[in-house]
């Protein structure tokens, strides 16, 4: 079972309801514009006023609060408030301007970007007592190449890990259906690869191809169409062309009908944070088929209000609030002392709750110098003689 996930949006509005924000004890979670047909413009101002009915508190109540418009994710101060049209003004113009069908949020301890950043420090101290456990499969098993780059971007578009800290298996895809081909022409405008002589017409939504040598090597794609004349349409086009040096493997790759094998015969650049990984036998029968990397990952900063993230919510609050609160500390030299051991309270809690509920590194697959049965072919002859 996968390990459950909060987004940025509600990791923001608990925290700023446990603060204790006017705003969100009335709108726990933001509220949708009622009326925008009064722009609230005063003083000669052409900034866009947001009308609420709802908004009913004096004058001097919204001042210096932020508006964070929770559709378009962009924040603004309050540099007024209208209280006899219930519209907030705010210092300079938005960039989409508010309609009905946005929500907001108000602010008026700390901005939508400060809780942010406060939210993304905890999530990096997380690590290595929470983290993140991904899978891969976008590595393409490419003809007589034996190291893969597991960090670097590449130009062509190969999928790579995220934040990997320690690899805890690899397997490698089996099929038994498919072909190989080696590639007439292609058509990178249009996505389009063509094998003369071949028909690819069984070929649905649930086949992929990639180019396992040649111009292009390393590509992958799921397939969109094929054609009796020997076209195939690539759902994500290729970045680099491929050209009558190219080969690619088609294979239905929803028809599984032998598991992904786990595979030993591997040596990474370091055991934590690996950037390569060497194969230390040819692979040459699965050339243009993938590669299954299960890693331990170091958790991702969220950058966006709909981005979630497996840490607990609970050591997120507590971490988020200690900084906050330290902010406090030193924009209020009178109050140091309190909202020091405010910070102290909640950074003590954030570490307990660490100690107390952790998360144990993964088993990992022991690598070894070769693979018993590392040829595909022969794989259930050598270890199911009885074909149980």
């Amino acid at each position: 079972m996968a390990e459950p996930t909060t987004t940025r949006a509600t990791l923001r509005q608990e925290i700023a309801r446990e603060v204790g924000m006017p705003a969100f004890r009335r709108f726990p979670s933001g509220f949708t514009i009622q009326d925008t047909a009064e722009s609230g413009l005063t003083n000669a101002s052409d900034s866009a006023g947001i009308r609420d009915g709802r908004l009913t508190q004096k004058r001097n109540f919204w001042i210096n609060t932020w508006v964070y418009n929770v559709t378009t994710e962009e924040s603004r101060r309050t540099s007024d408030f209208l209280q006899e049209s219930n519209t907030l003004i705010p210092e300079y113009d938005w960039t989409t301007t508010p309609d009905t069908t946005h929500t907001i949020e108000i602010f008026n301890i700390h901005t939508p970007e400060e809780i942010h950043l406060a939210i993304n420090n905890a999530i990096g101290e997380a690590f290595p007592a929470f983290f993140n456990i991904s899978i891969s499969q976008d590595i393409v098993i490419e003809q007589d190449k034996l190291e893969y780059n597991l960090v670097t971007n590449n130009s062509d578009g190969r999928g790579i890990l995220t934040n990997p800290f320690r690899i805890k298996m690899v397997e490698l895809e089996r099929t038994g259906t498919g072909s190989t081909h080696r590639v007439t022409s292609a058509d990178t405008a249009a996505a389009t690869t063509t094998v003369s002589g071949s028909s690819f017409t069984a070929t649905d939504t649930g086949w992929m191809v990639s180019v396992y040598t040649g111009a292009g090597s390393g590509q992958l794609s799921s397939i969109t169409s094929g054609d009796s004349a020997g076209a195939i349409t690539w759902a994500t086009a290729p970045t680099i062309a491929p050209d009558t040096t190219s080969f690619i493997r088609v294979w239905d790759a929803g028809e599984q009908l032998y598991p992904w094998q786990p595979y030993t015969a591997i040596n990474f650049g370091a055991k934590d944070y690996p950037s390569t990984m060497k194969f230390l036998e040819s692979l040459r029968p699965e050339s243009g088929l993938r590669v299954r990397v299960t890693y331990v990952a170091e958790p991702q900063a969220l950058t966006a209000d709909s981005a979630t993230t497996v840490i607990p919510k609970q050591f997120i609050k507590h971490y988020a609030m200690a900084e906050l609160f330290n902010m406090r500390s030193r924009r209020k030299p009178g109050d140091v002392q309190k909202f020091q051991l405010m910070s102290d309270n909640e950074m003590r809690m954030a570490e307990k709750y660490k100690m107390d509920h952790g998360w144990d590194l993964p088993d990992q697959q022991i690598w070894t110098e070769e693979t018993f049965g590392s040829s595909r072919s022969d794989y259930f002859e050598v270890n199911n003689p009885l074909d149980w």
